[in-house]
């Protein structure tokens, strides 16, 4: 399962180690960083309290404050709200299903452990198969994924709840949400026909000879792709299926160095991430290169 779609996408976490390195330099040592779409900081998350509601609906849309919801296992903010009123998360699939699976639960470090038939439950509940790729891992929408509460799944409920998201311009940090329009159906549409307004592009204090878009989001910014950002989204390439044992990182670094070469211009600086080998384990299989200016700083 790609972690990273299950959870949010760039302003939220899934718990990863991947690699990273400009295209200049050899590979540094394996880092929590963030590849894709998805940022890589430990999550304590506390217990789930019942969900206000019962089993959700698709076209279900909600209203939250994402700077905490993004971390939440099950729903604990308030009913969905009339899709008339302004919302920054809708539904877009529910399933029911049958299993004996144990509920999530937290390893030492943090880390939500899942059991395999849960993950794949989610995976093919949650993957939308008219979506391309490209428009989750190069753009600013984002996937949440809820549960219902361990009170609730020992009293045998069993469903998964898919939410739809767009990250607004500002803070990575924040994790503000962008007002949605109606439908998720219109999210998507618009996604695909126009995927400019929706694009990743990053700015930071920092050279572009430094540190990359992605490695320290405390004080990145998510900003229009229009005019002149210090980073724009280059590519993704997926390297390996989900049953693939480690390729190694210079064979990673090597695949996505060939997908990332004909993107880069004369002035760009590349930075590139990758999964080292716990987040392979982990289940991340996608490596990502950023395009920025040659010593560029804001």
């Amino acid at each position: 399962m790609r972690s990273s779609r299950f959870l949010v996408a760039l302003t939220a976490a899934a718990v990863l180690t991947l690699s990273a390195c400009d295209g200049d330099v050899p590979a540094a040592e394996s880092d929590p960083s963030v590849a894709g779409s998805a940022t890589s900081r430990a999550v304590v998350r506390t217990p789930a309290a019942p969900s206000v509601s019962a089993q959700p609906d698709v076209g279900d849309c909600w209203q939250a404050d994402y700077a905490v919801a993004w971390s939440w296992l099950a729903w604990r903010g308030a009913d969905a709200v009339a899709c008339s009123e302004p919302h920054n998360s809708i539904t877009y699939s529910v399933e029911t299903f049958t299993s004996d699976a144990p509920y999530p639960t937290q390893d030492e470090s943090g880390e939500l452990v899942w059991d395999d038939t849960l993950s794949a439950e989610l995976e093919d509940t949650c993957i939308v198969a008219d979506v391309p790729d490209a428009v989750w891992d190069r753009t600013r929408l984002g996937l949440f994924t809820y549960l219902p509460s361990a009170k609730q799944w020992a009293a045998g409920e069993r469903w998964i709840r898919c939410d739809v998201g767009v990250s607004a311009l500002g803070a990575l940090a924040d994790n503000v949400m962008e007002t949605l329009p109606a439908t998720a159906d219109d999210v998507f549409a618009s996604a695909q026909a126009s995927p400019s307004p929706y694009a990743a592009c990053i700015d930071t204090p920092r050279s572009t000879l430094d540190a990359g878009p992605l490695d320290d989001l405390a004080d990145s910014a998510f900003v229009s792709c229009d005019g002149t950002p210090q980073w724009r989204y280059g590519t993704d390439l997926q390297l390996g299926a989900a049953d693939a044992p480690f390729p190694g990182e210079d064979a990673e670094l090597a695949a996505i160095d060939a997908a990332c070469a004909p993107l880069i211009g004369e002035d760009d600086q590349i930075w590139m991430y990758w999964p080292s080998a716990d987040g392979w384990a982990a289940g991340w299989r996608t490596g990502s290169c950023w395009l920025g200016a040659t010593s560029s700083s804001v």
